[in-house]
């Protein structure tokens, strides 16, 4: 059972094309946001042009709305795409969160490609 296939409307700010904004259940952070397909997408890949457009779209009205009503200055908007990326529900969500210095903390990795050798390398799949 998917808890976000199983919303309740009492959550939910506003709906459209498909997808929902809404108030995280579990919030990091006061104001803490997600916008969420209707329909059960685990994959990021898996959303139409649409509905990527209207994430966007959604996503621009939140941050607007909570810069507004909140007085956040900055924001942060995750996206976790993939079993192994860290995300606790397979339904696909972007996080909506307010950034304030000391809300999370790096723990950078040991870098194994230079930024030219990866661009040497992704760069034929861009202009294909």
């Amino acid at each position: 059972k998917c808890v976000f296939c199983d919303l309740k409307d009492k959550y939910i700010l506003c709906e459209e094309n498909g997808l929902v904004v809404t108030v995280n259940l579990f919030p990091y952070i006061d104001g803490h946001l997600l916008v969420i397909p209707r329909r059960h997408v685990e994959n990021f890949v898996d959303l139409t042009e649409d509905e990527v457009k209207t994430w966007f779209k959604l996503a621009r009205k939140s941050v607007e709305i909570l810069r507004r009503k909140m007085k956040t200055q900055g924001f942060w908007l995750l996206l976790r795409d993939g079993n192994n990326s860290g995300k606790t529900v397979k339904h696909l969500h972007w996080q909506i969160m307010p950034y304030f210095e000391g809300i999370v903390e790096w723990h950078y990795q040991k870098i194994s490609l230079s930024p030219l050798d990866l661009a040497v390398r992704l760069r034929p799949e861009f202009n294909q």
